[in-house]
């Protein structure tokens, strides 16, 4: 697995086959990647990629009026997330709010090893901000965001989402079951931001 993901058939899979995702990069005036161009490039991703606080993660590798690297040049993270489990005092488990990945990210992909249903929650949310003219990349309250589509993975499923678009929010809602919302993220990644500009 790893050695297929930090792979050029990984990227032609990913950045080709995919016509949804070839689309919305061919149809965006703001996006700098090149579907067709694109290619991949072994890099160790700095560690302050994902430390500090986290208006310094945003402003990570913002695109630059000069991009010093190219923005087709692609590699893999893969991370595993197993966690936090539920808990009797708090009620939940885990959960993340409603988020963009960070601007150098190009698409995400999710494989779970947890069933997900609506009684375990835990199901990962496509959501959209209410008044567009309010999205500069940062947080926002959660009755700020309108429900778009939920996902229910079962265990052996993947699901992909784009991560390089300023539209392109989500929320993974309270952990209820038991155990551990476990699962592997594989995240396609530029060195700049391939979508956004800086707000």
């Amino acid at each position: 697995m790893h050695d297929y993901v930090n792979s050029q058939l990984f990227v032609d899979a990913c950045m080709q086959d995919l016509p949804l995702y070839t689309a919305a990069f061919e149809s965006d005036p703001n996006c700098l990647i090149d579907p067709s161009l694109a290619h991949y490039e072994h890099h160790v991703e700095p560690i302050n990629a994902r430390q500090g606080s986290y208006e310094a993660q945003r402003a990570y590798k913002w695109r630059t009026s000069s991009p010093p690297h190219d923005p087709n040049a692609l590699y893999s993270r893969m991370d595993f997330f197993f966690g936090p489990p539920y808990n009797d005092t708090a009620g939940e488990g885990y959960k993340f709010p409603a988020h963009l990945d960070y601007p150098h990210r190009v698409l995400s992909l999710l494989l779970f090893f947890t069933d997900v249903t609506p009684e375990t929650g835990g199901q990962l949310e496509m959501v959209a901000l209410r008044d567009p003219e309010e999205s500069k990349g940062a947080r926002h309250p959660e009755d700020k965001y309108e429900l778009l589509e939920a996902f229910y993975p079962h265990r052996g499923s993947v699901i992909s989402h784009l991560s390089s678009h300023p539209n392109s929010w989500h929320r993974v809602q309270p952990w209820r079951g038991p155990g551990y919302r476990r699962l592997v993220q594989i995240q396609l990644s530029s060195t700049v931001s391939v979508c956004r500009v800086k707000p």
